[in-house]
């Protein structure tokens, strides 16, 4: 297992993509995360990217500048070209 560490979330991946059982520093990490994700404690949270336009077309325009600031103009006109185009939302 090269270049994840252990004790990790994405180490626990890379052990089943090497085909191997996870050690139990990878295997905590992974149930840690999941219970975190599960209680709402997660650092992040994964949203359809029509959702996120629409969120940010009617944010405050200080939320909108932090919203460019961390994921990037080029990618919210991405999300916001999607959404006016009328994509849905998939489920």
């Amino acid at each position: 297992m090269s270049n994840t560490a252990h004790g990790t979330p994405a180490g626990y991946v890379k052990h089943y993509a090497d085909g191997q059982k996870p050690c139990t520093e990878c295997r905590e990490a992974h149930l840690a995360a999941n219970r975190d994700h599960r209680q709402g404690k997660a650092k992040s949270a994964r949203v359809p990217a029509i959702l996120l336009a629409e969120l940010y077309l009617n944010a405050s325009p200080e939320v909108q500048v932090r919203a460019e600031q961390i994921l990037g103009t080029s990618r919210l006109e991405s999300f916001v070209n999607r959404y006016d185009a009328g994509e849905a939302i998939a489920a």
